[in-house]
Parts: C-alpha cells; sequence; structure tokens
C-alpha cells in the first residue's frame, strides 16, 4: 500500500486490510444458535511465505472500541515487522450487537476463534487502550495458550496505555460523574453524551469537551468527531524532538496520523457504533461482578492471570503507560493508577514482569498517539527495523 494523502484518507481507510469480516459459526454448548460476525482489521507486516517473521500484535481498543483508531499506524507498523489485529467489539462497525451480560462471553469465543482461522498460535503482544484492558485480562485469563512459550528468546508482552480504573479505585472526576449516570441513560448514547456536555463539563472544567474515549466516541455518534478527536499537531520543536531525533519516520508518521483521525468520523458513523450505550454499562461496571465475568477487578484477576501463566508453562511481560494528566483514571502516580500497579506486583516474578511509565505531555486520549514514546517504545521491543536477515524482537 502506498503512502497516502490527505485527499484520499477515505479510499485508505476502505481498504480490505481494514474492512474484514469474521464469521463465528453457532456453538450449541453455548445455547447461541446463530452464527456471529464480526468486522476486523488486519495490517501492518506479513510474510505469507514464512509467517514465523510476523511479530503480531493484538490490540483490545478503548470504549469506542473500532477497529479504525490505529490504522494509520499500518506503515510504521511494516516497517517494524509488526502484524496487527484489532477487532469491532459488539455493536460497532460491522460486529453483531449484543447484550451487555453477553458481552464477555462472545469474545472470550471470537478472539481465539479469529486468530486460528488466521493460523495465528502465538502472540508477540497484546495492547490495550482504557477500557480495553478490561477485554485483554479477560483474554489473558482464558486464553493464556495463545502467549509466546518459554522457549521464545523474550516473553509476550502485554503494554496498557491509560488502562481503565473503576472510579472507586481512582477517584478521579470525570470518570466518577459519568458513573453516576442510570444505566438506561448510558445505553442512549447520544442522551449521554448531551448531559455530559451540559453538566458534567462545566463540573471538571473541560473546555473543549469531556475527557477520555468517553467524550470522543460521544461525538463520533453525533457526527461531530472531527473537531475533537483530531489531536491537535505538537505546538512545539521540543514536543517533536524525540522524533526528530530517530530521523523522519516518527515525525511523518505522526502528521499522517493525524490526518487519518480527522477523516475517522465520516467512516464511523456510516458504519454505526449502536453498541456505545452496551460498552459503557459494562466498563461503568453499572450490571455488576456480570459485565467483568467472574473475577470482577484487576486485584482478584491477576493472582488468577498467574495460575495461569503457570498452569501453561508461559511468561508475561506487563509495560503500563500511565498519562501525565488523566481526568478517567488519575494522573501518573496518583491513587488509581497505585493501586493498579499493586494488583501487579505480588512476587510472581519467575512468570510476571511488571514495569510502568509516566508519558509526559500525554492525556487519556493521547496515550497511544505517535508523537507519545508508548508507541515507539512497544514497536522496538516487539518488532525490528533493518533487513530481512537482521532479526529482533520476540
Amino acid at each position: 500500500m502506498a503512502a497516502t494523502t490527505g485527499a484520499s484518507i477515505q479510499t485508505f481507510l476502505d481498504h480490505p486490510f481494514f474492512n474484514r469480516t469474521f464469521i463465528l459459526p453457532p456453538n450449541p454448548l453455548t445455547g447461541r444458535t446463530t452464527p456471529f460476525k464480526a468486522s476486523y482489521c488486519d495490517y501492518g507486516y506479513h510474510n505469507p511465505s514464512d509467517p514465523s517473521r510476523e511479530r503480531v500484535l493484538l490490540h483490545f481498543g478503548p470504549l469506542m472500541a473500532t477497529r479504525l483508531l490505529h490504522v494509520a499506524k499500518h506503515f510504521v507498523a511494516a516497517r517494524h515487522h509488526i502484524r496487527i489485529i484489532d477487532i469491532d467489539r459488539p455493536g460497532f462497525g460491522g460486529t453483531d450487537a449484543i447484550p451487555t451480560a453477553e458481552r464477555m462471553a462472545i469474545w472470550r469465543e471470537v478472539v481465539p476463534a479469529l486468530l486460528t482461522s488466521l493460523s495465528i498460535a502465538h502472540l508477540s503482544a497484546i495492547t490495550a487502550h482504557s477500557g480495553g484492558t478490561v477485554y485483554a485480562v479477560d483474554f489473558l485469563l482464558s486464553h493464556p495458550s495463545f502467549l509466546l512459550p518459554t522457549t521464545s528468546t523474550t516473553p509476550t508482552l502485554l503494554a496498557l496505555g491509560a488502562p481503565w480504573i473503576l472510579p472507586s479505585r481512582s477517584s478521579a472526576t470525570a470518570a466518577w460523574l459519568t458513573q453516576q449516570l442510570p444505566s438506561p441513560v448510558l445505553r442512549q448514547a447520544d442522551a449521554a453524551r448531551i448531559l455530559v456536555e451540559r453538566y458534567v463539563d462545566p463540573v471538571v472544567g473541560v473546555s473543549t469537551g469531556f475527557s477520555g474515549a468517553i467524550g470522543r466516541s460521544m461525538r463520533v455518534i453525533s457526527g461531530s468527531l472531527g473537531s475533537v478527536a483530531a489531536a491537535p499537531a505538537p505546538s512545539t520543536d521540543e514536543e517533536m524532538a524525540p522524533l526528530d531525533a530517530e530521523g523522519g519516520e516518527w515525525s511523518a508518521a505522526r502528521q499522517f496520523e493525524l490526518r487519518v483521525i480527522s477523516g475517522l468520523g465520516e467512516k464511523i458513523s456510516k458504519e454505526g457504533a449502536k453498541g456505545l450505550g452496551e460498552e459503557a454499562v459494562v466498563l461503568m461496571y453499572k450490571e455488576g461482578a456480570g459485565g467483568w465475568g467472574d473475577w470482577g477487578d484487576y486485584d482478584v484477576a491477576v493472582p488468577r492471570v498467574v495460575e495461569g501463566l503457570r498452569a501453561a508453562g508461559r511468561r508475561l511481560e506487563v509495560r503500563v503507560f500511565w498519562a501525565e494528566k488523566d481526568m478517567m483514571v488519575g494522573d501518573a502516580g496518583t491513587k488509581g493508577p497505585r493501586w493498579f500497579a499493586g494488583c501487579w506486583r505480588g512476587g510472581w516474578d519467575e512468570v510476571l514482569e511488571y514495569g510502568e511509565t509516566a508519558v509526559e505531555g500525554a492525556d487519556h486520549d493521547t496515550i497511544w498517539d505517535l508523537h507519545r514514546r508508548s508507541a515507539r517504545e512497544v514497536y522496538g521491543r516487539v518488532g525490528w527495523v533493518g533487513e530481512e536477515g537482521e532479526e529482533g524482537g520476540s
């Protein structure tokens, strides 16, 4: 795929890499009598003649849960020999809608079935943004066999950007106020957007609208994503310096990313995002423990993940990137992030290694943007740049 100019962003977004469909057959064992359709992306580096050279990265997106949020990273991923899989969650894009209580259960079927259909046996990395962390952790609990075996030079990387934390753990103002909205209101995405803009934004003092994936997602539904989701270009030479110091690749990639983001609203609006309300209900824990499976929260889930790693003979490297300023889960180093880190630091070094980084200048929305260090560090850790023989990564 050739590099794309601003005039052909929609053509870029319509590329088959970003518009694939998977059909999950009926499952009589669970009582599901009809097929389930899921739309997904499969982009970056592909090597059909030698798939072992692909470094496969499975991404779990934030509340908006659209597969398209990171497709601008296609060229950078391809150069680093990284293949990215990103799936629309229920009710987004071409993925079938499903009731709240069934979202996590169907995802336990869809993700491994899709990976198997693509002949992907192991993942070099699993990444997540905000609410996608809930689904990523549940995947680890259910399917540790997809992690790299211990014979690999490095373990699978779990990289989390601004991981979602319940407001009761973080005391983050914006998330707490949103959690107070009744479930019927959250299920009506446009009504929730109006309430948030009218009553929550003035309280938390956000001049450009509700922070985080919630604000971005609700504005997509109303057709106004362009002015909100298109993060401003870096305003100072200093902010771009880390990219330019490595060469022009990252700087150019960031500018392309901005153009793609500005064009997402039209395509996402056409495809639909009727699952937004149900997704918000799940992430805000409005329906009780059923919404997050039987584990309820990370302090229960992580010890179970460790048990699964030991039983499967796997290891996991966990790297968390916190935003310097984050009204959804708390700023780096505050109550919520400290609690989250404590869940992973349990003396399990033989199977689980934990590390975290505060990303200067980042907020909840921009933690994975290409002008932040997060994506660069993950791509450098997982993939490699150079000739086919100059291999690195896992």
